[in-house]
């Protein structure tokens, strides 16, 4: 059963990294076009608005991913004092049992906020001749919070059976050499003796 839930955890975990890089690439290329067209005399109003809709976007994708590697905001202070084995296992299964909950909670707000946006079918903006409807890109609302709640109720479910998943980040950042060896000049007392 672990291996399943780990097996379609990383796939999803895959497609969300794709989906993010994908937006944050097409927020580069959006955001570099409007400045070569505002510079040309030909801004176009709506790539701005366009780029602040997938702001949202990156933030929840952002935030899926986060929940995926367990890169997540974590205030473990408790952990810090707790030594034994079974007190941290109780400890995660709290944390992430809470993460889990509270994503699924507000996933079930997002739909309904969701919900009221396709009813109101407001445009957001109309770009190249297109109506684009704000619910368009509040997709991303319940969608997101909806992958954060699977992360953490597969954490909850690792924790409750004593598993730990291997180290999921890509590749952790390490000291750059020279800078990690680097010799700081001793300190030189002045005359009356304050270093």
């Amino acid at each position: 059963m672990i291996a399943t839930i780990e097996k379609v955890e990383h796939w999803i975990a895959k497609i969300e990294t794709a989906l993010l890089a994908f937006v944050v690439g097409l927020m580069v290329v959006l955001a570099f076009v409007e400045v070569v067209l505002k510079l040309s005399g030909h801004g176009i109003p709506q790539l701005a608005q366009f780029n602040r809709y997938l702001v949202i976007w990156v933030g929840f994708l952002g935030g899926t991913v986060a929940s995926y590697q367990a890169r997540h905001i974590n205030i473990d202070v408790v952990t810090k004092f707790v030594k034994s084995r079974t007190a941290k296992r109780v400890i995660a299964i709290a944390v992430n049992a809470s993460a889990m909950f509270l994503a699924f909670l507000l996933m079930a707000i997002g739909i309904s906020y969701l919900s009221d946006m396709i009813d109101a079918d407001k445009v957001g903006f109309v770009g190249f001749g297109i109506p684009f409807k704000d619910w368009w890109f509040a997709v991303v609302i319940p969608f997101g919070l909806g992958l954060m709640g699977f992360h953490f109720l597969a954490r909850t479910i690792y924790a409750i059976v004593g598993y730990e998943p291997p180290d999921r980040t890509e590749h952790k950042p390490e000291a750059m050499p020279e800078i990690a060896e680097a010799q700081l000049p001793p300190v030189v007392a002045d005359e009356g003796g304050a270093q």
